[in-house]
């Protein structure tokens, strides 16, 4: 699992670079978030958004892994930044 480094004692903090919408058959079993392709997809390579339930994602692009990545304007991280944003 890819994990931004951590000071000792603090929790890991745990990440995907996939969409959290992005589903596959081998989405249903796995135990964390996809780190790579292969976490997600099986010999068919068939992927579809959970939003459009279509192998395209509600932008009307192909959804596998990709493409469903940040810079996607439909991208959709797996956890959001917690860490508190400086104000101005």
């Amino acid at each position: 699992m890819e994990t931004r480094d951590a000071n000792p004692g603090e929790p890991e903090v745990l990440s995907s670079p996939f969409c959290k919408h992005l589903r596959s058959k081998r989405w249903y079993f796995r135990t964390g978030p996809p780190q790579v392709a292969r976490d997600l997809l099986d010999s068919s390579n068939h992927s579809w958004c959970a939003i459009s339930c279509e192998p395209q994602g509600h932008d009307g692009e192909m959804a596998n892994p990709d493409f469903c990545v940040r810079g996607r304007a439909c991208f959709e991280p797996y956890f959001e930044d917690s860490a508190p944003k400086p104000s101005a």
